[in-house]
């Protein structure tokens, strides 16, 4: 069996795989991992819950956008499992070719993304969108070339910035809104933030499609918890929603 680790801002997204086939995922919160004990704890509750026996995993491969949570997930790994993961960046054998002028700053999970997404759909010209903490986009041709994309705050992130930066706004949690024209606080900035992030992934991913997939077709793709939101919205073809997860399982594959 194989862990895959995606650590993120929000949470640390994690999938067991027996070859190909995910068996089993779950999710761990970021801030409440402050050592690798505690992290080790997650996993071992988790797995067992799970019903999977560690010590049938026998490789990790893990990414992360949180540097200072590395070293925590290392250490709970080889606690866990007796080996040290390994960590998927660039340098990888992943078979994109990406146009970023310094494709080291490319996010890894942006990057295990696009090879979840082309693996499922080989030959196709692809649009990626990931809904978390940020939202992104990527361009990615049947060649598996990266020419690039766009990254705007996510919807919990928009709602969190208006709590914190405001006196009187309070929490919400989006979902999509009964009507466009909200009757409370708390409805307009719902409706604002769905509708107001909606439109703009919408006018991204066309301008994407129209910039580098002009007279050819192509296909949307979706991942992230936050991209179901969407999901009665024609603003992607497909859903799935552990692309990062897939995508590191296949570079770990191919890297062997």
């Amino acid at each position: 069996m194989i862990l895959t680790i995606d650590a993120g801002n929000s949470s640390i997204a994690c999938g067991i795989f027996s070859g190909p086939t995910l068996l089993t995922t779950f999710s761990i919160p970021t801030a409440a991992i402050d050592s690798s004990i505690c992290l080790s704890g997650y996993l071992l509750e988790a797995l067992t819950h799970g019903g999977i026996d560690v010590a049938q995993v026998r490789r990790c491969m893990y990414c992360s956008v949180v540097g200072e949570i590395n070293e925590h997930i290392e250490s709970a790994c080889r606690s866990c499992f007796k080996k040290s993961p390994e960590v998927f960046d660039y340098s990888c054998d992943h078979g994109i070719v990406s146009r970023y002028i310094d494709p080291a700053q490319l996010g890894t999970d942006r990057l295990a993304g696009m090879i979840g997404a082309a693996q499922r759909y080989p030959c196709r010209n692809l649009i990626v969108i990931d809904c978390g903490t940020a939202t992104t986009l990527d361009v990615l041709t049947h060649r598996r070339v990266h020419h690039g994309g766009a990254i705007l705050p996510g919807a919990g992130l928009m709602a969190t910035c208006l709590e914190q930066r405001t006196s009187r706004l309070e929490h919400i949690y989006i979902r999509p809104p009964r009507a466009t024209a909200g009757r409370s606080t708390a409805a307009c900035l719902r409706g604002g933030i769905y509708i107001g992030l909606l439109g703009a992934i919408r006018e991204l991913r066309n301008k994407l499609a129209n910039e580098y997939f002009p007279n050819v077709p192509w296909y949307c793709v979706a991942a992230g918890g936050a991209a179901e939101l969407y999901k009665d919205e024609n603003l992607y073809d497909m859903y799935h929603p552990y692309l990062v997860l897939e995508g590191l399982r296949a570079a770990l594959e191919t890297g062997k």
